[in-house]
């Protein structure tokens, strides 16, 4: 399985279908001994603490830390009126790849663009998906190390931002 699904999983607002897919969340990361290392964890934490404190702490890192936004645009150009064409833009490459986010979200959240990436991969476009992560390695914070797709692409039993 991509990488790409499981990190869109794991980034989402916590909720339980997200603890009850540890186990394939687990079986998935077993393929990606770096990442597994590193998402160990959150993966502890998730199955550690009740879903009310994963919910409190998943507030308290991205909704109400600027700093950790999970809003790309948010980073690179603040409030300014660049963000909103940068949006309009995200879009377009999403549609021109055939991708139509039914979330509800902004299309620079990174759930929803790493259910892009998870798409790309499912659609055999892996180069054009390798060549969009690199996109947000450029916009990520690099302080937001804490915290922690749905259609053919994606398992039905991985939760889903964009579900």
């Amino acid at each position: 399985m991509p990488l790409y699904p499981v990190l869109c999983a794991l980034l989402c607002y916590p909720d339980e279908a997200l603890l009850d897919s540890l186990p394939e969340i687990d079986a998935a990361l077993a393929e990606w001994p770096q990442p597994r290392d590193m998402l160990a964890p959150l993966t502890a934490l998730l199955r550690s603490e009740s879903l009310i404190a994963l919910q409190e702490n998943y507030v308290a890192t991205f909704d109400r830390n600027p700093a950790h936004s999970l809003h790309l645009f948010e980073h690179v150009h603040g409030e300014s009126r660049d963000r909103g064409q940068a949006m309009v833009d995200l879009i377009e490459e999403y549609r021109r790849d055939g991708f139509e986010p039914a979330a509800s979200e902004l299309p620079d959240y990174v759930p929803l663009f790493l259910e892009y990436l998870g798409a790309l991969i499912a659609d055999d476009k892996e180069a054009r998906a390798n060549s969009c992560s690199a996109m947000p390695s450029m916009c990520w914070p690099r302080s937001a190390t804490g915290w922690r797709a749905t259609k053919a692409h994606m398992p039905a039993s991985l939760p889903c931002c964009a579900r």
